[in-house]
């Protein structure tokens, strides 16, 4: 079965058991701590089309409903923001990455809307990821200190960013819920950027062995990951 061989396809690890749910790396970044992303997002000079709900209506889009089921933009996330909707960060981002998928979907990957969309969602992209390294910074910095952070990433002694054993489970979980063809994608991106990962067994699988990765790659195959299960 899939699920059995997932440890042979994104590499062997002693997995610790999943964090209790009212724990603080269960909850991750709190959402209070998000205005400032969101409000960045919206001021953006290529987040316009985004700002407010599509009027369909007033655009003479009659189909729009049909194709986009789940509507979203970023006044609208940012409204949920404010009445508490919103218990994690990871809330958020779901809804966020459903704003870009939503205009590629009615508009296609080839139009007009695509660079907006690829410059937002880069830009997303790094602000979550500073805020989540940051949050996990503070949750898994030493009592005395002696942890440090390079651009919100947790560091090694060396300063060099790391991928943590929080961000490895995560990626776990959200690994263990992709197909055979979204596993396969992901080894991939693996081989285009990090070829030395990709560990051969004699069952024919291919091991992504996670930590021959750098903190970058890492953070790209998790994106990845995360936008796969978000637009499903």
């Amino acid at each position: 079965a899939f699920d059995d061989r997932l440890e042979a396809l994104v590499g062997s690890c002693d997995r610790p058991a999943p964090p209790a749910p009212d724990s603080d790396a269960a909850d991750g970044v709190p959402a209070s701590k998000l205005r400032p992303l969101l409000r960045s997002l919206q001021s953006h000079a290529r987040s316009k089309p985004f700002r407010v709900p599509v009027d369909y209506v007033a655009l003479n889009l009659p189909h729009y409903p049909t194709i986009i089921t789940q509507p979203m933009d970023l006044g609208t996330v940012f409204k949920k923001l404010d009445r508490g909707e919103y218990s994690t960060a990871e809330a958020m981002k779901a809804d966020v990455e459903l704003v870009w998928a939503n205009a590629l979907r009615f508009n296609g990957a080839d139009s007009w809307i695509a660079k907006p969309v690829s410059e937002c969602r880069d830009l997303a992209e790094a602000k979550f990821r500073h805020a989540e390294a940051t949050f996990e910074s503070a949750q898994n910095a030493p009592a005395g200190g002696d942890e440090r952070s390079l651009n919100g990433a947790v560091t090694n002694p060396s300063g060099t960013a790391i991928v943590t054993p929080q961000m490895r489970l995560h990626f776990w979980f959200n690994a263990k819920r992709l197909r055979s063809s979204e596993m396969l994608e992901v080894q991939r991106m693996v081989k285009k950027c990090r070829p030395a990962a990709l560990v051969p067994l004699n069952s024919g699988d291919i091991k992504i062995d996670v930590d021959a990765l750098d903190f970058r790659s890492f953070m790209r195959l998790d994106v990845h990951v995360r936008s796969v299960l978000v637009q499903r």
